[in-house]
């Protein structure tokens, strides 16, 4: 699993750059076989939305699918960074800034 998560945040790295933070909000893996030999796993973005990225990755072992993954990530960029203003954000009068 941790393969897996790897290879999928390094698909979003790819997308967008490394400094463009993400976190696993959810990952989700079956178990298909038995792990035996080298593993790699193959990890796509299949939503890349601005908040929310989602995607898919398998990993194969000998040539075998032994896992498949599914994995949401978060990209809250500075939206949701403490101590940042996101660019639409409204000041009222008197409030605070």
């Amino acid at each position: 699993m941790a393969l897996a998560d790897v290879a999928f945040w390094i698909a979003l790295m790819t997308a967008h750059g490394v400094d463009d933070p993400a976190v696993t909000l959810e990952m989700k893996t079956n178990f298909l076989a038995a792990a035996r030999g080298d593993l790699t796993c193959t990890a796509r973005l299949v939503s890349d939305g601005r908040t929310v990225a989602f995607g898919t990755a398998e990993t194969v072992a000998d040539s075998r699918i032994i896992a498949h993954h599914t994995a949401t990530y978060l990209r809250p960029g500075e939206r949701l960074i403490p101590g940042t203003r996101p660019p639409w954000s409204c000041q009222r009068p008197g409030g605070p800034g």
